[in-house]
This record gives C-alpha cells, structure tokens and sequence, in this order.
C-alpha cells in the first residue's frame, strides 16, 4: 500500500512539473498551489496577440516558433518555482537570430535614406578630397533617421543636427499598458550624422571616426521576453555607386533583463577603404536602438528628458579625420 501511495506521488510530481498550468486545470487543482501563476496568464494573454497576428497574416517581424515552445517550457518551469523568468541559451539564440534578421532591413532603409538626395547634390555641400593630402573635417553637414517595425504605443524618437559639432540620437520604447496587441513584434530606430566627400583620385584611405556615446539598455523579465540592443556604427556610403562600401560596429551591447545596463566613452576608430576618383561617399557615425516586442523594453540613445539633441546618451561627433596608405 505504501508502495502504491509512492507511485501515485511520484507521478503527479512528474506530470505537474512537466505539463505546469495544463495539468493544473484540466485537474482541477487550484491555482493557489503554482507558486507564480501570473506569469502564465502573461504568456496566455500574449499567445493569444502572437495567433491573431498570424491568422491576420503579419507574420513578419514576430518570434520563431522554436522561441515560441522554448518560452513556454520556461514560462511553466517559472509558475511552478517561482523562480525569476531567465533566458536560456536557446531563446537568447532565437532573440539574436531575430535581431539580425531585422536589422538587415534596417540597414538597407538606412541606404535608401543616404541616397534620396543624390540628385540634389550641391556643389557647397560637398567637401572636395584630394588623393594623398590629409583633411580633417571637425564639423559634420549632413545626417539621416528613421524608424523601422512597430512604432506605436511607445516613444520612438530619433534625430540628428549639425550643432555643437554634430550629433545623432535614438530612442525605442515599447509601453505595453497602451495596447499589449502592438508587442508581438519588433521596433528599431536610428539616426547617422557626418561629413560628404567628393574624391579626386583613386587611392587606399584610412578614416578616422572620433566622437563619445552613451546609452541605457533594459529588457523584459516577463513572459515573454523582450530584448533591447543599442548600437553605435561607422559606415561609409558610395553614393555615386548606391551601396554602403563599409560598416563598423564601435560598440554594441544587449540586454535581455529587466535590470539597467548603462555605458559611456569615447572612441577613436577608423576603417580602411579605397576611395575612388570622382566618387561622392558620405562617412557617417550611428546609433541604433532596437526592442523585441512583447513587453516592457527601452533602448536609450537619446539626449536627457528624451529629448535628441548634443550631449548625454546617442552619439556625439568631435571628428573625421582622412589619411592615405
């Protein structure tokens, strides 16, 4: 009799670990014996955002179902422990993999955006650079932002300006008080200030990109996750070309919990490329700001009070400085 008592116990600690709320109702036992159960009506609540944006056929821009099932099993594993909500390995993958997929199309926006005013070139506009003299330009004279995802019920703000030397900032932060239905997908802003050249000569440069940054990151510790990654990029546009020749990430930082990642400094970074006779390039320092939806999430790349301008968080540009190899 003991024996079978055991059993019994045995198994309904195996089918409540592993099944979590499930077996919870379709057994009737109460809700109180879950050790957090507002976490799963959390992820019930954005399931049911996730399959009416597919049933709509806004598919685009969402998690994977491998996220998907991973969450679930850590959600459950949450509501049964009550143990703080943790990334895994697998769903930090899957939010990477998401990530990147979107910030393809951003970049390819951000190119768009540099070559809207290709034929509306002026000649005061542009810097002339000969090929073996050296020129450092302390201010910048152009810039470009936008936004790319689901920027609304939020603040989403970016901006740039050639004050004080030059500056570009970013902001995206998702609220989902203001309507939970927004947060199944993904949101970036970005902005690029810098310097236009028109090349004589065809040569190999080295180009240095000087200025300072800051940012303040927070992810989501609910169900589900949020991820925030904030940017900071060097990247040299061919307009004559229209393609962007070179990038390269300054800094880049990501945060998946809800605890405030903050970081500042100065940078002095260059990248090598040929430049090529009668060529226009803009060389453009960045900042992107992106958010996983489906929660609480901010990227801050923005000046004090939200407000873009030079100084604090975003990116400030001191100079660019062209060398020849």
């Amino acid at each position: 009799m003991n024996r079978l008592i055991i059993f019994f116990c045995l198994v309904f600690v195996f089918l409540f670990t592993n099944t979590g709320i499930a077996f919870a109702a379709n057994s009737g036992i109460s809700e109180s014996m879950l050790k957090n159960p507002e976490i799963l009506q959390q992820w019930e609540q954005y399931k049911t955002f996730y399959e009416n944006a597919l049933d709509k056929g806004k598919g685009e821009g969402l998690p994977s179902s491998e996220y998907m099932k991973e969450m679930e099993r850590l959600v459950y594993e949450s509501a049964r422990t009550g143990e703080d909500l943790k990334p895994s390995p697998k769903i930090l993958r899957e939010m990477e993999k998401q990530y990147e997929e979107t910030m393809k199309k951003v970049h390819k926006e951000m190119l768009n955006a540099e070559l809207q005013d290709v034929n509306n070139l002026s000649v005061k506009s542009i810097s002339i650079v000969n090929k073996g003299s050296t020129y450092t330009f302390n201010q910048a004279d152009c810039g470009s932002s936008g936004e790319h995802g689901d920027t609304v019920g939020g603040k989403f703000k970016h901006d740039w300006g050639c004050d004080s030397g030059g500056w570009a900032d970013a902001l995206t932060s998702y609220n989902p008080t203001i309507n939970p239905a927004l947060f199944t997908h993904t949101a970036t802003t970005w902005a690029t200030v810098g310097k236009k050249i028109k090349v004589n000569g065809t040569g190999n440069a080295r180009i240095y990109f000087n200025g300072e940054y800051g940012y303040s990151l927070i992810g989501n510790g609910t169900a589900p996750m949020a991820l925030s990654v904030g940017t900071i990029v060097a990247v040299i546009y061919d307009l004559t070309d229209g393609v962007e020749k070179k990038r390269k990430v300054i800094h880049k930082q990501q945060n998946p919990l809800p605890i405030p990642s903050m970081y500042e400094d100065s940078f002095n970074e260059y990248i090598d490329l040929e430049l090529e006779d009668d060529h226009v390039y803009t060389l453009k320092l960045g900042v992107e700001a992106y958010c996983s939806g489906a929660g609480s999430c901010y990227a801050d790349l923005i000046n004090y009070g939200d407000n873009p301008g030079a100084g604090d968080d975003g990116v400030d540009y001191n100079y660019i400085k062209i060398t020849w190899r």
